[in-house]
């Protein structure tokens, strides 16, 4: 904030806010200050406040109730002391008005301080958006805690969640959402679950688990010639792979076919 009288500079001050305070906040702030520099010490004379902000000038002129009406309350409360002697107007903002770049200057310094000066309040948006980045938090934070349980990779889970649109229209199958999601009954995947005694794959190998099966295993060979280009390494572009969603899908379900058989359900 900045005051002329007759073209020269009589004061000024500026502030530091808090982090969640908006630009129509600052501006909000300056016009309060203003006002109440005025009610202090302008006497009799007639004053004009001029701020680049039409979203403080349209605040001030609504009665709808929002989180800054506290600071607009107390702007009216200042003005009802001297009634008639102050206007509001608007000055269009990085114009070279020789006023109003002195004011972006002073909130430059004010934003360049590292402790808080003045407060302010924290509108409905804002705690929105904070719910919504601690939300985000809170799931990446379980999902780190969580994610070796699932039997996939961090990519395949949210590759896949994000495409289950696709389950849910038929172009991907139950078959290939097992698959991916690290349900298949694999012999990795039972002796996790505690039904089996032993992981190993019925080719020898120390470990069944899906991967094994869909890229090396000997037993779905032949289902795997069937893919044109291979079996991709990363699980998820099963799903992601338009080109060859079809291939994958029936490459999904001999696998299951295969694992429903070795458990005696087919």
């Amino acid at each position: 904030m900045v005051v002329y009288r007759e073209g020269g500079e009589v004061y000024s001050n500026f502030w530091k806010l808090s982090p969640y305070a908006t630009i129509t906040d600052c501006e909000l702030l300056g016009v309060l200050e203003a006002v109440r520099w005025i009610v202090s010490t302008a006497g009799d004379e007639a004053w004009e406040i001029f701020t680049d902000s039409q979203a403080v000038l349209k605040i001030l002129s609504s009665r709808a109730s929002t989180a800054r009406w506290d600071k607009v309350r107390q702007i009216y409360l200042s003005l009802s002391e001297i009634p008639g002697r102050v206007s509001l107007r608007w000055v269009p903002g990085h114009s070279s008005i020789s006023a109003n770049e002195r004011a972006d200057e002073l909130a430059a310094k004010g934003a360049s301080m590292r402790e808080v000066s003045a407060e302010t309040e924290i509108s409905v948006r804002t705690l929105r958006r904070y719910q919504g980045e601690a939300g985000r938090l809170s799931l990446r934070k379980w999902w780190s805690d969580k994610r070796a349980s699932l039997g996939t990779s961090v990519n395949d889970f949210f590759y896949c969640a994000s495409h289950a649109r696709l389950w849910i229209r038929g172009e991907v199958t139950a078959a290939s959402s097992a698959v991916v999601f690290g349900r298949a009954p694999t012999p990795a995947h039972l002796y996790r679950c505690g039904v089996v005694n032993s992981p190993e794959c019925d080719c020898g190998a120390p470990v069944g688990n899906t991967r094994r099966y869909l890229l090396s295993c000997p037993l779905l060979q032949q289902a795997r010639n069937r893919v044109e280009g291979g079996v991709p390494y990363h699980s998820y572009e099963l799903i992601v792979d338009l080109k060859r969603r079809k291939s994958f899908n029936q490459l999904c379900s001999a696998l299951m076919q295969y694992l429903d058989a070795r458990r005696g359900l087919l």
